[in-house]
């Protein structure tokens, strides 16, 4: 008995009980569902699954993207070619 009541002093016992209580609040956790999941992931997985590709919206956003994406890049592209132009000239 003596033995037993010192482990359960023990520094590991301590941990335990703590982690103990860390399970319980995840097992009571409404944003984890059933097989580790978030509530997220799973409203994630749910559009992945409803999503259609080449919709009008879709195809807007892109071209949205690539025109103010498109003109950055090639300004950064003729810099770096000015640049290295520069460097090899030295």
């Amino acid at each position: 008995m003596i033995l037993i009541d010192s482990l359960d002093d023990s520094p590991n016992s301590r941990e335990m009980a703590d982690t103990k209580e860390t399970l319980q609040h995840l097992e009571q956790n409404p944003s984890i569902v059933k097989g580790g999941a978030s509530a997220e992931d799973v409203e994630l997985q749910a559009a992945l699954k409803n999503y259609v590709p080449g919709t009008d919206a879709e195809k807007a956003l892109v071209r949205k993207i690539d025109m103010r994406l498109i003109p950055m890049l090639w300004i950064m592209y003729v810099l770096n070619y000015i640049d290295r132009t520069n460097i090899v000239s030295l």
